[in-house]
């Protein structure tokens, strides 16, 4: 993978940061050990919290657009755990239909830190490529509409909100009981109306939900959590499967128990940065002329992730386990 493969009208901050690693590994790394490593960021292992979370988008894309009654479920997770990774996967696992203009089918955005009604909306358009998109304090009213008109029009069938606990940190005295906020009853309104399927994925926080909006939350009831791998068995499984899906350089060996027990070390159990150092070790050995992760590239990758200066000990160092 190359710069240049990154499609230059994604202007998605996932594109963008694809592209700022891509320019910093190449100080570092030769294109060689780029193409090597930077495809297994791709790398998607269903395990069996995946694959509970997977069944229930599709139960909740099923039933929405069929049934008055209003269908959506929360995916709660710390950073890390593949929430993100698993909205992505579905979005781009479904196959084109006649039900639902292309790009229309599924949106997906991300909740702003501190989001606003206006935002919402403007970012609603800009999904269903409303060519009139900014939204102003005289035409929230107006814009909200035609969000609504445009998702029936176009088939919508789901909204995921990414980081949706951001929606949580509203401070109380501006809360008005259960009835919620802007957001929330806007949210009730396009499940309601357009019979749209509600995922938000967030933290824990999210939970908090049923303080802020006990509407919204009796809508989207269903519960599925991620969490970080605890057992060295459990990721185990996990690190055989992520190895068995790499196409580009050879991580047949590095599901080994002792070695497991390093990586859970090394990561806390974290798919994401589970990843994050094997790309990283991939990049050391592949430029050492390597075919396969040794300790020592391990080694190195973990001090280039973590730092030199980190408080934690490098589990990949001879003698560490």
């Amino acid at each position: 993978m190359s710069e240049i493969d990154i499609d230059p009208e994604d202007t998605s901050m996932e594109a963008e940061e694809a592209r700022k690693t891509y320019r910093r590994r190449l100080f570092t790394y030769t294109p060689k050990a780029l193409a090597a490593a930077l495809p297994v960021e791709r790398v998607f292992v269903t395990h069996p919290a995946f694959k509970a979370a997977l069944e229930a988008f599709d139960r909740i894309y099923q039933l929405s657009p069929a049934s008055a009654m209003p269908h959506g479920m929360r995916l709660i997770g710390d950073t890390g755990t593949g929430k993100s990774s698993l909205i992505r996967y579905y979005k781009d696992s479904m196959p084109p239909s006649r039900m639902f203009e292309l790009d229309a089918g599924a949106l997906s955005l991300r909740m702003q830190e501190r989001p606003n009604i206006g935002r919402l909306v403007s970012t609603l358009l800009r999904l269903l490529h409303y060519p009139f998109s900014q939204v102003s304090k005289n035409t929230v009213s107006l814009k909200k509409d035609i969000v609504i008109d445009a998702m029936k029009q176009k088939g919508t069938h789901m909204i995921f909100v990414d980081e949706a606990h951001h929606m949580c940190n509203v401070p109380r005295h501006v809360r008005s009981g259960q009835d919620g906020t802007e957001i929330t009853e806007f949210l009730r309104e396009l499940m309601d109306e357009c019979r749209v399927g509600l995922v938000l994925s967030g933290t824990k926080a999210l939970d908090g939900l049923r303080d802020l909006d006990g509407h919204l939350h009796s809508r989207v009831s269903a519960r599925f959590e991620l969490v970080n791998f605890d057992a060295p068995v459990q990721f185990q499984g996990f690190v055989k499967a992520f190895g068995s899906r790499c196409k580009t350089f050879d991580l047949s060996g590095i599901h080994g128990l002792d070695l497991t027990k390093r990586w859970l070390i090394a990561c806390h159990g974290n798919p994401r940065a589970f990843k994050r150092l094997v790309v990283e070790g991939i990049l050391v050995a592949t430029d050492a002329g390597r075919a396969d992760l040794d300790l020592p590239s391990l080694a190195l990758a973990f001090d280039r992730v973590a730092g030199r200066n980190s408080l934690a000990s490098n589990p990949f160092s001879e003698g560490e386990a």
